[in-house]
């Protein structure tokens, strides 16, 4: 690879971008940075920018092994939903969890009344496995068949959390099971079986692993039991017509929501197959207060039932004007809304729970997915803006480039607001995305800020505005607007330091701006502290001075006695000195400071000097 081949030997931006959007590998990043040490680039500057470039890279990896992830999970839905042999759909199962999850072994449990019993295993490396039974309420799969919920260990044979089964260890032991991860298998609120997957070294599962096997196990279930129909209706083929129209319904179904979920639409355009094919009205509802107005009062009752319980089953409801049926659409115990079909009285009815039972494990893939590539578009877009906002520009033509891709217009005019959060960083986000801000405001995050470029000139109409009183449960600091993209590093800079400052002056939770911080703006400038140290020396060094000599203090004396308005019994009492040690600390006092410093200018130009050093010096330990 030749740098020279972009045209250019300075290591700029859309050189980077250009191997990066051809996939280059680390290594090939690499060694483009150090051809571009070789043509004499700095080497630091050519390691900042690597190191960038690799962030990205990894930041696009995630986002195509989500993609990958998501494509496998769907494929998957369109092969079990055709497998009817249940052997060899358990033995599929089994065998995807195992290549998904990259584990050394997989194997499904399915629950029989008070036992539960391993029909398929997948690379065991003895026998044991194969036909384990144990009592439902015993060992590690007890509290995932009780609670319906994933559970994992990061070491199963030392985890103390759940009592230990004899036969259960025996056979962990003989396959060296350290890490397993093992998710509950549900149909109709009950939990059918337990999905393992299994690790010989320790091993943490993280979120992403938990929400892939829980929504193949969410699958395996509708298809296992598509499969057990089939082959109860095989069994008994004496059974009525009406008995083999509703076994093709459910076929129908199944293709019908696979093929909706794998055109690659959103889920909105998935509720429109299902209402399209259920001939009614469907809705998803993220909360019960998004049911539409004209949806009778009692029928908004019960929606609200349905996200207040936690189990997975259908909630019917019947009125006079029309049914109603909402099933929770939920993902590794997270409910992420409801799916919601109505159909008018006298309108021709089908099978409510056939439809919301098979479409919600799908909508709760669809969202997942969907969530996943929305999380690292917005990571890879505040990993730009931060770079925009806190390293400097190489130009001011990568700087603009930068700017368009995080969504900034480069001809307008920008003021950056930092808003620091009191306690709940997330609930805060939430709200900022929540404001009516100006069209084209750009939010994103750094570390624990919140970060929001809105294009208006004016930082008091913004803070009275959008952030006034708005119960953001955060501090905010807005900084003076810039139409200079190269010059918002310096807003950020601005905003973020009149955050610090208002923390030192106790303004927790209030918003701020430069110019409304009055005096102590002086603590923003590069020169400010060293301007209130000389005037602090002036003003206070030979008091300072003295107190090192004799050790009385003085400074806090002074400091205590100006605060309290010149009132004798109030200092003492704050000093909880006596008043004639007050009144000889008074005297020496004059004696250094002279006998005027008691005058109200003297004593406000003493007072003021006290709290700028006091704000500088908290603003120096943040």
């Amino acid at each position: 690879m030749d740098a020279a081949r972009f045209g250019r030997t300075d290591g700029r931006a859309e050189d980077w971008l250009t191997l990066l959007l051809r996939d280059a590998t680390p290594h090939e990043l690499i060694k483009y940075r150090e051809e571009l040490v070789a043509s004499g680039v700095p080497d630091t500057y050519a390691e900042a920018q690597l190191g960038d470039a690799l962030s990205v890279s990894e930041l696009l990896s995630q986002h195509r092994r989500k993609a990958t992830e998501l494509a496998a999970l769907n494929d998957i839905a369109g092969r079990l939903a055709s497998v009817t042999d249940v052997e060899v759909l358990l033995q599929e199962i089994v065998e995807q969890a195992r290549n998904l999850l990259h584990v050394d072994l997989a194997y499904l449990s399915l629950v029989n009344e008070d036992t539960i019993t391993i029909v398929v295993t997948t690379g065991q490396i003895s026998s044991q496995l194969n036909g384990l039974t144990m009592p439902v309420t015993e060992g590690f799969s007890s509290s995932i068949v009780a609670n319906g919920a994933p559970e994992w260990t990061s070491d199963y044979p030392d985890d103390d959390r759940f009592e230990h089964h004899s036969r259960a260890d025996a056979a962990a032991h003989g396959e060296k099971i350290r890490g397993l991860l093992g998710v509950p298998m549900l149909s109709r609120g009950d939990t059918i079986g337990v999905l393992f997957a299994g690790k010989r070294q320790e091993r943490t599962f993280i979120p992403d692993e938990i929400e892939l096997l829980t929504s193949l196990a969410a699958h395996a279930s509708v298809a296992l039991e598509n499969s057990r129909a089939l082959t109860e209706q095989r069994r008994a083929a004496e059974q009525s017509k009406k008995v083999n129209q509703q076994l093709e319904a459910i076929l129908d179904w199944d293709r019908t929501l696979t093929q909706a979920a794998l055109h690659g639409g959103d889920g909105d355009d998935f509720v429109a197959a299902v209402a399209e094919k259920a001939n009614c009205r469907v809705l998803f509802l993220r909360r019960a207060a998004d049911l539409p107005s004209d949806i009778s009062d009692d029928v908004r009752d019960s929606v609200e039932t349905v996200f207040a319980k936690d189990v997975e089953v259908p909630h019917r409801v019947e009125t006079e004007a029309c049914s109603l049926l909402a099933m929770p659409v939920v993902a590794s115990g997270h409910m992420m809304g409801a799916l919601v079909l109505c159909r008018s009285q006298g309108q021709e009815r089908s099978d409510h729970s056939l439809i919301v039972e098979r479409a919600a494990p799908l909508m709760a893939l669809l969202l997942v997915g969907q969530r996943a590539a929305e999380e690292a578009a917005r990571k890879t877009k505040d990993g730009l803006l931060v770079d925009l906002l806190t390293r400097p520009a190489a130009d001011r033509r990568s700087a603009t480039i930068q700017a368009r891709m995080i969504g900034l217009d480069p001809s307008r005019s920008y003021t950056v607001v930092v808003v620091l959060p009191t306690s709940n960083k997330m609930r805060v986000r939430q709200a900022v995305d929540r404001l009516s801000l100006p069209e084209g405001s750009v939010i994103g995050e750094h570390g624990r800020l919140v970060v929001v470029l809105v294009p208006e000139a004016e930082a008091d109409r913004i803070a009275d505005t959008w952030f006034d009183a708005r119960g953001l449960d955060a501090t905010v600091g807005i900084s003076g607007s810039t139409n200079d993209v190269t010059e918002l590093r310096k807003c950020f800079d601005d905003a973020a330091q009149t955050v610090d400052v208002m923390l030192t002056l106790d303004r927790q939770g209030e918003v701020g701006t430069a110019e409304r911080l009055g005096i102590y703006r002086i603590l923003l400038s590069n020169g400010g502290p060293r301007e209130v140290e000389r005037l602090y020396r002036l003003y206070l060094g030979a008091l300072c001075d003295e107190e090192e000599r004799s050790g009385v203090p003085l400074i806090q004396t002074l400091d205590v006695y100006l605060r309290n308005s010149q009132r004798h019994a109030a200092t003492a009492a704050e000093l909880n000195v006596h008043s004639n040690t007050l009144y000889q600390r008074l005297d020496k006092l004059s004696r250094i400071l002279g006998p005027r410093w008691k005058e109200p200018d003297r004593a406000l130009d003493l007072q003021l000097i006290l709290r700028l050093k006091h704000s500088a010096a908290r603003l120096d330990e943040r």
